[in-house]
C-alpha cells in the first residue's frame, strides 16, 4: 500500500510504540515518532521526533507532512482512575485529530491499533467497559474516514519486557514480595506478545489482504492464571507458599483501591477491575482472526517471562 517508506507512529514513546519504532526501523524503514512535549526518547538511535499533544490539529498536521502512513497508537491504556470523559476525549477526540490532520496531510492509509475490549462494545454485550466503549467509537471514526486506506488492529492483552496493566503489576509485585497468593482460580486468558504485535503492525502496512477490515490479534492460546501465577514464582526463584488469601479479603482490597481511584487525586491502584480479571475468563475469539491469513505466533507468555523479569530487574536497581 505504501508509496514511500515516510511512517508517523502516535504514542510513540509507549510501551507497543517503543517496540514498534525499532521493529520498523530495523526493517529499513524511515520512521518519524510523534510524542508528548515532556517526552524523551532515550536510545532513539536517529528516530526523528516530533513533539506535540494528541488533539493538537497544527502540530498533528506539520508531523505528517512528506508521511505516507500513520499508526495511531496514542491513547489512554490504563485506565484505573481515569474518567469517562478523559477516555473518550483523548481516545475518541484524539483519534478525530489524527485522522483530520491525516486527510490535510494527504496521509495515504491509517493503521489504527484499537484493542480486544471494543469487541464487547461492539456486540453491546453486557461486560462492556467504558474504556472498550471508547476505543469501539474511535474505530468507528476510522472506518468513516473514506479519505484513507485503514486497518484496525484490535490487540489482547500484550506481553514483553516493559510491560505495563495489571498482569506487569501483578509480576512486578510477586517478585517484591507485595502479592499474597491467590486463591485457586480455573480463570483463563487470551495474550499476544509485543513482537507479534509489531509483526502484524508492519504487515498491515504493505499487505492489500489486512485493508479495510478489524483484526484480532492473539496468539492463540488459553493461558490458566493458575498456571501464570505458578511460572511467575519460579522465574523469580521462589517457591509459592502453601496458604493463599481468602477470595472475599482480595475482594475487599479492590474495594478499596476502587474507592481510593475515585477521590484520592493522582491515585491509581488496583480496584474492581483488577480483581475480576483474576477470577473471570478473558477470552477473545473473532472470525478475523489473523491465523486465517497465515499470521503464527513467534512466542509464547512462558517463553518471554524470563525477560520479563529481567527487565523489572534491572529498572528497580
Amino acid at each position: 500500500m505504501m508509496d514511500s517508506t515516510d511512517i508517523l507512529i502516535t504514542g510513540a514513546s509507549g510501551f507497543i510504540g517503543k517496540q514498534l519504532c525499532k521493529h520498523l526501523q530495523r526493517s529499513g524503514l524511515d520512521v518519524r515518532a510523534y510524542v508528548r512535549a515532556s517526552t524523551v526518547l532515550p536510545d532513539s538511535n536517529g528516530l526523528e521526533i516530533v513533539h506535540g499533544a494528541i488533539n493538537d490539529s497544527k502540530a498533528l498536521t506539520a508531523a505528517m507532512e512528506g508521511v505516507s502512513s500513520v499508526i495511531h497508537l496514542a491513547g489512554i491504556a490504563h485506565v484505573d482512575g481515569i474518567r469517562h470523559e478523559t477516555m473518550e476525549q483523548v481516545n475518541v477526540g484524539g483519534t478525530e485529530a489524527v485522522l483530520a490532520a491525516a486527510r490535510q496531510a494527504g496521509v495515504a492509509q491509517i493503521v489504527y491499533v484499537s484493542s480486544a475490549l471494543a469487541q464487547a462494545a461492539e456486540r453491546r454485550e453486557s461486560t462492556a467497559t467504558d474504556y472498550g466503549r471508547s476505543k469501539w467509537q474511535a474505530e468507528q471514526r476510522v472506518r468513516e474516514c473514506r479519505e484513507l486506506a485503514h486497518c484496525i488492529l484490535r490487540p489482547v492483552n500484550v506481553y514483553g519486557p516493559g510491560m505495563r496493566g495489571n498482569l506487569g503489576k501483578f509480576i512486578s509485585l510477586i517478585g517484591q514480595h507485595r502479592m499474597p497468593p491467590l486463591p485457586p482460580s480455573t480463570a483463563r486468558m487470551s495474550l499476544v506478545s509485543v513482537n507479534d504485535v509489531c509483526l502484524a503492525i508492519e504487515r498491515a502496512l504493505h499487505e492489500e489482504q489486512y485493508q479495510g477490515k478489524t483484526w484480532l490479534l492473539s496468539d492463540g492460546i488459553e493461558y490458566a492464571m493458575s498456571a501464570m501465577e505458578e511460572a511467575i514464582y519460579v522465574v523469580w526463584g521462589r517457591s509459592k507458599p502453601s496458604w493463599y488469601v481468602p477470595r472475599v479479603l482480595l475482594y475487599c482490597a479492590a474495594l478499596a483501591g476502587e474507592l481510593g481511584n475515585q477521590i484520592v487525586p493522582g491515585y491509581s491502584g488496583p480496584g474492581l477491575r483488577s480483581y475480576r480479571n483474576l477470577f473471570r475468563d478473558s477470552l477473545f475469539d473473532s472470525e478475523n482472526n489473523l491465523s486465517k491469513i497465515d499470521l503464527q505466533s513467534t512466542t509464547s507468555f512462558f517463553q518471554e517471562l524470563p525477560a520479563i523479569v529481567d527487565h523489572i530487574k534491572s529498572h528497580q536497581q
